[in-house]
């Protein structure tokens, strides 16, 4: 009798290495990097102040800086941190929803949120813009590119799940 057969003749699906539960809790690893990296990146200096100069603004770190937690970065650092809490209590199996694709499209819409609001936080301080400012946006977009394509690979006639 094979390792993937039980005593009563019915099969039983046997994960290995490179197992679906193997490449899912990858993806679930790389959101919650992908989310601390969001995270941390609030904390960067987004924005350097601008006082009015012989009516231009000047902008320089000397004035002070504004970090991405300031109008809509707060609520965007709070989705992508709600994201990383999500995530984890999904691999530790504490979620107990109808299915796991529930599970992925909160996730999804999640990182979703925390996409539009980061470039809100952009949008509406967009004097004096550092660099910090736009690696937010970018890791902002990976893990809303990331969430989504793990929903829609488990998609039925995805990919995930054998599909064309």
């Amino acid at each position: 009798m094979s390792g993937s057969q039980a005593a009563g003749g019915t099969t039983t699906p046997v994960r290995g290495p490179g197992g679906a539960e193997t490449r899912a809790r990858g993806w679930s690893v790389v959101i919650i990097g992908l989310g601390l990296a969001c995270v941390v990146v609030l904390f960067f200096a987004w924005n350097t102040q601008c006082l009015p100069v012989g009516g231009r603004p000047v902008c320089l770190a000397a004035f002070g800086v504004v970090s991405g937690w300031a109008g809509f970065g707060v609520a965007g650092g709070l989705a992508a941190g709600c994201l990383v809490l999500w995530e984890a209590l999904s691999v530790a199996g504490a979620l107990v929803l109808a299915g796991e694709g529930d599970e992925r499209l909160v996730a999804a819409c999640m990182a979703l949120a925390a996409l539009v609001l980061v470039l809100l936080r952009v949008l509406t301080h967009d004097s004096g813009l550092n660099w910090p400012a736009w690696l937010g946006v970018a890791l902002a977009a990976c893990l809303c590119g990331v969430a989504v394509a793990r929903l829609l690979g488990d998609a039925p006639g995805g990919r995930g799940r054998g599909g064309s």
